[in-house]
């Protein structure tokens, strides 16, 4: 995408008073191969730790087999929560991403998530972290 666009795009945004999920780093719903996944971003001021040690990984394979225990992810109304490790499941995502029915409907039914993240903090750089093999996945159960 171009620069121009994106600029267009945060204008209307700021002009509107509305989330442009993807471009705001609230993360945005998706479809790989058929299954439900949310791409969170790693916003520069906010660290969201994506440890290995954690769960997360690099292969496809690792994190098609069954959800971690230690992470959990909630939806309430709007609301979507994810829990990960740490003392009393520390909150590693709360927020209201701009997610579709047909989502919802799919991560409940399955009670499974796929979660993805890594090396970019718009939508605009998540080809080139995909590319540059810089992303990161975890398969979590949904609540």
């Amino acid at each position: 995408m171009d620069a121009e666009a994106v600029l267009r795009a945060e204008r209307f945004a700021a002009r509107v008073g509305t989330l442009t999920s993807g471009y705001d780093g609230v993360p945005w719903p998706e479809w790989l191969h058929g299954s439900p996944a949310l791409v969170v971003p790693q916003l520069p001021d906010l660290h969201r730790p994506i440890d290995p040690a954690a769960g997360w990984t690099d292969s496809p394979q690792e994190a098609s087999g069954h959800v971690h225990p230690d992470w959990q992810m909630t939806l309430t109304g709007r609301q979507l929560t994810i829990t990960g490790p740490g003392s009393g499941s520390a909150v590693w995502y709360a927020g209201h991403p701009l997610l579709t029915r047909d989502w919802i409907r799919a991560i409940v039914a399955r009670h499974q998530v796929l979660l993805v993240s890594g090396s970019f903090a718009r939508i605009d750089q998540f080809r080139a972290a995909a590319q540059a093999r810089a992303l990161r996945l975890l398969l979590v159960g949904v609540r």
